[in-house]
């Protein structure tokens, strides 16, 4: 028996599977090394189906993003292992071109206790 949140869940993956494009989410970590004397930042890479949209317009008129190209990542969050936070990125090669959006705002859209999907607003780097 499927119960509306677990029915949510996975319409939510299934739309962004078929509608999404594959883009690459990169999670940073910074990590000071004593021995070193030295940060060091750590990258792993996911490659995961997004479905990118526009923002909603109070989320554009925001002090902190006016002036900049402001994009809305969808992504089901049983397809990316790892929380999404502030400052990733994420990578987009479309016909040899490689545009980078920078994390700005993280949400989540639940489904229960769950989490259905990602909600990223991003900036263009």
């Amino acid at each position: 028996m499927f119960t509306v949140e677990s029915r949510f869940r996975d319409s939510s993956q299934r739309l962004i599977q078929r509608f999404g494009k594959t883009r690459v989410y990169v999670s940073s970590s910074k990590t000071y090394d004593p021995r070193t004397q030295t940060v060091v930042t750590t990258e792993v890479l996911h490659t995961v189906k997004m479905f990118k949209t526009e923002p909603k317009e109070r989320e554009i008129k925001s002090p902190n993003l006016v002036d900049k190209t402001v994009v809305v990542m969808m992504i089901a969050a049983k397809d990316l292992p790892i929380k999404p936070k502030v400052n990733d990125t994420i990578k987009d090669q479309f016909l040899g071109v490689e545009e980078v959006y920078q994390v700005v705002q993280v949400s989540v859209n639940e489904a229960g206790e769950d989490a259905a999907s990602w909600r990223l607003i991003c900036t263009k780097s």
